[in-house]
Parts: structure tokens; C-alpha cells; sequence
């Protein structure tokens, strides 16, 4: 996909401060991501030596808040080096042969959660053993299980007595199909680490990001 096609519809750019000729970065933004949501963002695309903060076009600090982003101009201000991301993006395969075959983690998932995370919606007929139009995935795949063994990941999953932390069902969620294929394609991504449950990278859905990666 070339950088032109990647911008389309952008209503937010990302620059330096000391280079505002040069766009780093940006996204189609409409209600539902929030300032905080989009510091997370900027520091996934790009690599700071110190902490920055984010000012909008008349000079005002963006607070990391969870008041709505607004489209425009964002001055990336700090005091050391900023650069582009270099890490690869993990390319995933689907769940489903390992969900049929790994009962226990399936079951942990559906018993804890009773329906879709995301959209609220209740599976009502669980409790007599019809689970169908929704899907136990695993937030980190088992198919990038190597990632996983070097980079310690176990450490994020409380113990449960289980000899497979990948398969605990704190590395799990309930999903209906549509919100599973979506996130499945990296198509919507669940942010725990501030006020929204979910993000969404394409149109017509919350947000679109795109940065130059």
C-alpha cells in the first residue's frame, strides 16, 4: 500500500516541532478516541529518547486525558531525538483449528466473560450449551508462541496452575464473529491501558490510524 493511498482522509497529522514541514505520521479521527488514546499511539509509531507531550495548532498542551481528540494539526515537542518505529508489525493467523482443540481454554473464556467483550452483547443461549456466533480468541496468538517464550510474556499472566500460560484465559476473550474477524485482521485493537474499551483502524468505525510505518 503506498503513502498516498495511506492518507486518505487523514483529519490529523503528527510533525516535529522542529521540523513542521515533515509529517511523521496521522489518522482519520472521529468520536471515540480520546487524547490519551492517541499519545499511546504516537509513542507505538515512533521511538523518543525522553518523554514528550503533544501541543495542538495554536500552542496548548494536549492533556492525556479522555476528552475526544480533535482533528488538526499535533507539534510533537521534547527534548531528545524522536524516530520512526523500526519493530514489525506480527502477522496472525486464525485461532480456530487451536481453539477446537483446546477445551479447557475455550470453556475458562466463555464461563468468565458470558458474551462479547467488546459490543456488550450477551450470548443467551451459553448457559444451555449453544455458543454458536461466538468465538474464545487468544489476545496473543499461540501460532507466534516463540515471540511469546522470548519476550517473557508469561510474566503478564497471573498463575493458575496451568503448565500453558498462553492458553490461560487471562491471555483470552469472548468475541461474536464480527468483532472477531475485525480483530483477528488487526482490524480493531483493545487498548487496556486507558478509558476506551476498543479502537477501531477502519472507516466507518471509530478511528483510522495511519502512520507511516
Amino acid at each position: 500500500m503506498t503513502l498516498a493511498i495511506r492518507e486518505i482522509g487523514r483529519n490529523v497529522h503528527i510533525f516535529s516541532v522542529n521540523d513542521p514541514t515533515t509529517t511523521l505520521g496521522g489518522l482519520v479521527c472521529t468520536e471515540g478516541i480520546t487524547n490519551n488514546n492517541f499519545y499511546v499511539m504516537v509513542r507505538i509509531i515512533l521511538e523518543f529518547e525522553n518523554d514528550f507531550t503533544l501541543h495542538d495548532e495554536i500552542g496548548s498542551t494536549v492533556p492525556r486525558d479522555d476528552q475526544c481528540l480533535k482533528p488538526g494539526n499535533y507539534a510533537i515537542l521534547t527534548t531528545g531525538s524522536v524516530n520512526l518505529s523500526t519493530e514489525l508489525w506480527l502477522p496472525r493467523t486464525s485461532d480456530a483449528t487451536t481453539e477446537t482443540q483446546n477445551e479447557p481454554f475455550r470453556t475458562a473464556v466463555r464461563e468468565r466473560d458470558g458474551g462479547c467483550v467488546i459490543t456488550g452483547q450477551p450470548a443467551e443461549n451459553g448457559r444451555f450449551g449453544f455458543w454458536q456466533g461466538f468465538k474464545a480468541v487468544h489476545i496473543f496468538p499461540p501460532s507466534l508462541e516463540q515471540y511469546w517464550s522470548d519476550y517473557n510474556f508469561t510474566a503478564w499472566i497471573t498463575p493458575t496452575g496451568s503448565d500453558d500460560p498462553i492458553n490461560s484465559v487471562h491471555n483470552g476473550i469472548l468475541l461474536d464473529s464480527q468483532m472477531c474477524n475485525l480483530f483477528e485482521n488487526y482490524i480493531i485493537s483493545i487498548n487496556p491501558d486507558v478509558c476506551i474499551t476498543s479502537t477501531f483502524f477502519k472507516l466507518p468505525c471509530l478511528i483510522f490510524w495511519l502512520g507511516q510505518l
